[in-house]
């Protein structure tokens, strides 16, 4: 996806396909209307080069998951599997974590938050509007584009937590690298915020 914006900063990790070596990063990224939002972006590394270098911004091969509004200048975000027509989901990619499974990676991007949920709605609560993002992607075939493309976005909601972890008010993917077990599992680590107790003022982490 080609997007005219530029990359502000990076925090990358690393995932291995094929023998080849790509560093997978959260983007903090920047469009002509100076509005800010975050996006997954990749690029193959190469020893070919004995000196050190930083990954260059401009080159990187960046995907949004967040939509931008150039006519007046606002980001908004992906609505895509709202729960109803008026219902928004704001897309905030954060600490990718990756795992190769045959031919695919996925990769735990962040987290969604719905907001504008109706009131009255049976089992609508602040709980129930959030949840984490899981993405699918491959790498390419052609000899001369080299690069991950991220096909396949599922929205994995809070409750499939809740079931186990009814005290945890927030889960956000930890980076780094989870585990394919030998089940075919995967295994993403995660950072959990717990809800507040009488004596807390604020959740832990």
């Amino acid at each position: 996806m080609k997007m005219q914006n530029s990359v502000l900063a990076l925090f990358p990790s690393l995932v291995e396909m094929n023998g080849k070596v790509f560093a997978v990063a959260q983007a903090q990224c920047e469009n002509k209307n100076k509005c800010l939002f975050t996006g997954i972006a990749s690029e193959l590394l190469t020893l070919s080069d004995p000196n050190r270098k930083s990954l260059d911004k401009g080159n990187v091969k960046t995907q949004v998951l967040d939509t931008l509004s150039p006519d007046k200048g606002k980001c908004l975000s992906q609505s895509a599997k709202q729960a109803d027509s008026q219902s928004v989901m704001n897309v905030r990619v954060g600490g990718p974590t990756t795992v190769v499974r045959g031919s695919d990676i996925y990769m735990l991007a962040g987290m969604y938050m719905i907001t504008n949920v109706p009131t009255g709605q049976v089992g609508a609560s602040d709980a129930d509007q959030w949840g984490l993002l899981l993405v699918k992607g491959n790498v390419s075939d052609g000899a001369s584009d080299n690069r991950i493309y991220w096909n396949d976005t599922d929205a994995l909601t809070c409750t499939l937590f809740n079931q186990h972890h009814g005290s945890l008010a927030g889960l956000i993917s930890s980076g780094g690298s989870g585990v394919k077990m030998n089940d075919g599992t995967l295994v993403f680590p995660v950072e959990g915020t717990k809800n507040k107790s009488e004596t807390d003022d604020v959740g832990k982490t």
